[in-house]
This record gives C-alpha cells, structure tokens and sequence, in this order.
C-alpha cells in the first residue's frame, strides 16, 4: 500500500508481522490495538504501584482497622457507582477520560504533599485511611473506565479477537507495577511512590490519546447508555433460578473466605513486619508472584486443564486451597512453621489458583444462560454479592471468635460448601447446557422444580 507521498507504508496488523503473530489482528488495526494495550499497561503499573502502598497504611497501627476500612470501602464504593454512572453517560469519554485522569493525578500530587508535611502522629493515621478508601474510588473512574471505552470503540467481533492481547497487557502492567515497588519501596518509601504513579498515570493519558485518534469519531461518542437493571430485578432472576442461586453462593463462599485470608494476612504482617516499607514491599511480591504464575499459566495449561477435567472439579479447585490453606495455618505454630512464609505462600496459591483456573470456570457458568439472566443476574452478582461477602467476611472472623470458633475452621467449613458447590454447578451447567442443545431454551425453573 502507498501512502499519500507515494511510499510504500507498511500494512498494520498485517498477517505476518511481529502483531499477526501474537494476536488475530487485521489490517488497519494494528496501531489501535498497540495503543490500547500500552494505555493498561501504564494504567495497572501505576495502580499496583499504589495498591501495596494502601494496604500498608491499612496495617498501619494493626489489623484490627481493617473491617472498618473495608466496611468504608463498600459504602464510598456503593455511593460513587451512581455518580461515576451518571458522568460518564453525559460526556465523550475523549474528553471525560484525560478529565478525570488528570483531575485523580492532581488528587495524589495532594495526598503526597500532605503525607510530607504532616508529622507522624493522628492526622497523618486518618490521612492513610483516607488514602486507603480513595484508591477504590480510583480504581472504579480510572481502571473501569479503560474498559468501557473499549467497549464502545470495538465492535463485539474484535472484541473476541483482540481483548485477549489487551488483557496480556493489563497482566504485564500489574507485574511491572509490582516489580517496581518491591525492588525500589525500600529506597524510595511508600510515600514517594506515588510520584512515580503519577507520572505513569499522565503517560496512560497520552496513550489513551494516541488510542482515541485511531478511532476517530467512535472515541467521541459518548458512552453507551446505562440499561443495567436494578438491584430488584436481578435478585429477583437469582432467587428464580437454582442454578443462579447456587452460583451466588458459590461467588459469596468465595468472598467471604477471601476476605478472612486478607485479614489474616493484615494480621501476620503488622506483627511481624515493622518497617512499614518493608510491609510495601511484602504486599507488593505478593501481587508479583501471583501474576507471574497466572500469566504463565494461562498462556499455557488453563485451556487444557479446563478442557481435561471440566468446569465442576476446575471449580473446585479454589475451595481445596482454601481448606488446605487454612488447616495448615490452623496447625502452623504447633507444626513451627514461619507465619510470614507460611500466609504468603498459601495467598500466592490461593490467588494464582483463582485467576489461572477457577475465574475462567466461573466465567464459563454464564455462558448457557439466557440473554436475560446474564443482563439482570450477572451485574447483581458481580456486584451486591461480591460487596455482600466483603462485609461479611470483615466481621465473621470476630463473630466467631465470641463463639469460640478459629479463624482456620470457620473458613475451612466455608470452602468446604464451596467444594460442594462447585461441583453441583458443574453438573447443573452440564444439564443445562444439554437442554439448549436439545433445541430448548436455558431452564429458568422456579425453586422446589
């Protein structure tokens, strides 16, 4: 092909070059497609610099804040959902999108003067809190936002083909952003991070814009109207079904036991790790090795494992790191085992599990049910009942204290259900998926059918 001064230009994406070979790129999209992947790369590296940053002020003066933190989070979260809503709705996400990037930059250039200036003391304690529950509201206007625009500037057919790559560059940038602050956490500090987040988080603007001019006149469109139902109508399509229900709870055994496992791990490093970079650094080597293994995984086993045992027993596979996870912690001081070690390997496991094996199971639930079980069902779900097993399991643990239950046998009975769920799901997505094969429509039978 020549160009407008007669060169001949290289085709983009074309079958052959470097990008046709790592993903079913076409021609002509080839620089969209680079664009879009260098945007959440830059994008999660500055986030997970700033995640183990905030779980380090979470521990600050103990574990014992961080049901309170989490309750907090929730609440903001739930608020800031119909606002992020309503703003992206009535702007060209072009334009929206350096906005609100920009107006979040100037939020941390904020938060980085002021944990400079304050001495150590109640103010600057409030102020990490304050950071802690800031960073979710980030994450929802800042991170989600790069998928609804993706959303609106592809069409679903190179969705399909593309998100894939996209998706290994969001990877990529998590473990580059977590590599950075564990090797450099100590000999910058947690505060000074955030400078570095900052300055990857502009670089992610002018990605986003170097993305927009590709596409042209879909970038200024605004964004998809919000036909998401209400709370009401997917509880209402949930309790319709037992297959739904039964993948709630699944999703809420999950959350819950996530949870304990988070606030035994906020446990063990505020007694154990006092140099609070060096709790920076714990968390951030967490999300690495968690990454490092899911890539590799997924580039390589998760397909075949999924295809050889099936959704039921690939399900499951979380619920028996959990129980195992927590039994040995359970067992670790009588067995002289070092916590520190012992609660890292069993989040690295438990983590890497979920994302290379189970997550994409879970996902696969959903795909022999009806269009409009998967509209209403999906987001509550995704939603209020993720959100629901953060709250509870902030407080189980403290609950069951008072009823002289451990922490370790409380979540292992919790796996446990989930074990069992997880297998009935397989045989229930088996028999539903027979009956859309059949000829039949997904089965949305009312309980006691």
């Amino acid at each position: 092909m020549r160009g407008e001064n007669g060169r001949k230009e290289p085709v983009e994406g074309a079958p052959g070059g470097w990008l046709g070979r790592v993903a079913l790129v076409r021609p002509g999209e080839g620089a969209a497609l680079v664009w879009s992947a260098s945007w959440v790369f830059l994008l999660m590296a500055s986030y997970f610099i700033l995640r183990p940053v905030r779980e380090s002020f979470g521990v600050e003066r103990g574990a014992d804040d961080l049901p309170a933190l989490i309750t907090a989070t929730l609440v903001v979260m739930t608020l800031s959902q119909p606002v992020f809503g309503w703003v992206v709705s009535r702007l060209p996400r072009r334009r929206f999108i350096p906005l609100v990037y920009r107006f979040f930059g100037l939020n941390l250039l904020a938060f980085f003067a002021l944990f400079h200036a304050l001495p150590d003391g109640a103010a600057r304690l409030w102020l990490g809190y304050g950071f802690y529950v800031w960073l979710s509201v980030f994450n929802l206007f800042v991170v989600s936002v790069f998928w609804g625009f993706m959303a609106d500037v592809w069409t679903p057919e190179q969705g399909r083909r593309l998100f894939g790559f996209i998706g290994v560059g969001a990877t990529l940038g998590v473990i580059a952003g977590s590599w950075f602050t564990s090797a450099l956490a100590d000999d910058i500090g947690r505060v000074n991070l955030m400078l570095v987040s900052l300055v990857l988080l502009e670089a992610s603007v002018w990605a986003m814009v170097g993305a927009a001019r590709r596409f042209g006149v879909r970038a200024e469109r605004g964004a998809k109207p919000d036909l998401s139902p209400g709370a009401m109508d997917g509880l209402r399509q949930v309790f319709a079904s037992p297959y739904l229900l039964a993948i709630s709870a699944y999703m809420l055994c999950f959350t819950v036991c996530s949870t304990f496992l988070y606030l035994k791990v906020g446990e063990v490093v505020s007694a154990e790790i006092t140099d609070r970079n060096a709790r920076v650094a714990y968390y951030a080597d967490l999300r690495l090795w968690e990454n490092v293994l899911t890539l590799l995984t997924q580039v390589f086993l998760t397909a075949r494992i999924i295809r050889a045992v099936g959704v039921g027993p690939a399900l499951t596979a979380v619920p028996l790191v959990t129980i195992a996870g927590f039994f040995v912690l359970g067992r670790a001081e009588a067995w002289g085992l070092p916590m520190l070690s012992t609660v890292f390997v069993f989040s690295v496991a438990r983590g890497w599990t979920n994302y290379a094996v189970s997550k994409p199971s879970k996902e696969m639930l959903f795909s022999i049910v009806s269009r409009d079980e998967k509209y209403k069902a999906k987001p509550f779900i995704d939603t209020f009942v993720y959100r629901g097993g953060d709250a509870l399991g902030a407080w189980a643990p403290r609950w069951l204290a008072s009823a002289g239950v451990a922490l370790w046998g409380g979540a292992a009975a919790v796996g446990a259900i989930g074990l069992g769920l997880g297998l009935a799901l397989g045989l229930m997505r088996e028999r539903r998926g027979r009956t859309v094969a059949d000829g039949g429509s997904a089965p949305s039978e009312p309980l006691g059918v």
